[in-house]
C-alpha cells in the first residue's frame, strides 16, 4: 500500500496531510516505515519469494 492508499483509507482527502501526521506522531515519514517491513517480510521470508 502506498501513501496515498493509506491517507484515503483511513479518512485523509489529502496524502501530505497524512504525511506531515505521521510525522508528527511517530517522529519519521511512513516511508521509513515501509522500507523497515519490507526489510522485515524479506528475512522471515528468504530471498526465493519476492515482496511486493
Amino acid at each position: 500500500m502506498n501513501v496515498e492508499s493509506a491517507a484515503f483509507t483511513v479518512g485523509y482527502e489529502s496524502p501530505s496531510q497524512f504525511s506531515r501526521e505521521y510525522v508528527r506522531m511517530f517522529g519519521a515519514p511512513p516511508k521509513r516505515d515501509v522500507s523497515r517491513m519490507k526489510t522485515v517480510l524479506m528475512q522471515r521470508q528468504g530471498p526465493e519469494m519476492p515482496v511486493m
